[in-house]
């Protein structure tokens, strides 16, 4: 019962997107509705035997090519093509939050053929053991099964963790042979969904100071990205707050600053930009970093081992300030603590 009701839904769904179902649709018509029709006309009394025979014929035909439409029906339901195939990857750390993700957040048709799942939890795991499982099991598990099933089709990204965290998966997500998407935990209403698909108004962003007036003698530079909330200056460590540049969205920041696929994309573009200009003049590179989830994945997706220099992204504790970091450099993570020394004088 639940096959049927589930090839009904999806028929009603997808009849005039799924080639496979609008091919079975018409052969179903012109198969039963011929068969019945030469049916009937064999049936009437008086028709020459030559004729009712090919309309005989005729029916049998007809009801093979109806068969046949079932088929094609049944196949377009429950097999998805190339194009509707697609891998949910989610990234829960953050206590108390749910780690639910329901497959409509993708979107149709993918939703209705129900995405592969790929669950990373870092509930309950404190920084150290977070950097552990991201540098290991999740970076493995993305590059052996992930990136490399080229059966997955599209990827769907949902994340809800610390910034440092949802920077370190993006970065696993570089290749361009994936099509990745992520996904955003809309508050109004409180749903998972896909980013809208259309243009929508451009935002516009504040950048402050330049990084060959802004780098420091060794080498470093920060840089302070505010979207969803404000990073004031004195909430940036001591060493790098006089080296540090400010991107902020204008008139003033708000939550969900990223509303639409354009916007992400015209971001990420930026922000990769100033990757690259900060990477001609500075050895090191400090993220202070405020902003929805999607974007901090899209940040880590756009950083380039081997153009772009080593980077910290660190995480922001409530009363604590700038307490932790992750270094990415030569393609593995690192933790970096601040146990009563800068965070900045690692190496």
């Amino acid at each position: 019962m639940d096959n049927l009701l589930t090839f009904f839904e999806r028929w009603i769904q997808l009849k005039s997107t799924n080639q496979c179902i609008k091919a079975g649709q018409i052969l179903c018509f012109l198969g039963f509705g011929g068969s019945g029709a030469l049916a009937i006309v064999s049936a009437v009394k008086g028709v020459p035997l030559a004729v009712e025979w090919s309309a005989g014929n005729s029916v049998v035909l007809s009801l093979v090519a109806g068969v046949i439409g079932v088929i094609l029906l049944v196949i377009g339901a429950f097999i998805p093509p190339q194009s509707a195939k697609s891998t949910l990857v989610t990234l829960m750390g953050i206590p108390g939050v749910s780690t639910n993700v329901p497959d409509k957040a993708v979107g149709k048709p993918y939703s209705l053929y129900n995405p592969r799942h790929y669950n990373f939890s870092l509930n309950k795991l404190d920084p150290v053991a977070m950097v552990g499982k991201l540098n290991n099991y999740c970076r493995h598990l993305v590059d052996d099964q992930i990136i490399n099933d080229s059966k997955n089709g599209k990827v769907f990204f949902a994340g809800l963790a610390r910034v440092p965290c949802l920077f370190a998966i993006g970065t696993m997500f570089r290749s361009s042979a994936v099509d990745v998407e992520p996904l955003e935990r809309f508050r109004n209403p409180d749903k998972w969904a896909r980013l809208k698909l259309f243009k929508g108004a451009e935002n516009k962003y504040a950048c402050d100071g330049s990084p060959q007036e802004l780098v420091s003698s060794c080498g470093q530079i920060g840089i302070a990205i505010s979207l969803t909330d404000e990073i004031s200056t004195g909430q940036l460590p001591d060493d790098i707050r006089d080296h540090c540049m400010s991107i902020k969205l204008t008139p003033m920041c708000k939550r969900e600053a990223i509303s639409t696929l354009h916007n992400l994309h015209d971001f990420s573009k930026k922000f990769q930009k100033l990757l690259d200009e900060c990477s001609r003049v500075a050895n090191t590179i400090h993220l202070f970093v405020c902003a929805q989830s999607s974007a901090v994945f899209e940040m880590g997706r756009v950083y380039q081992e081997g153009m772009h220099c080593r980077v910290l992204i660190h995480n922001f504790t409530p009363g604590e300030g700038y307490t932790w970091a992750i270094e990415i450099d030569k393609g593995s993570l690192r933790y970096i603590g601040n146990s009563g020394d800068s965070l900045l004088n690692s190496s």
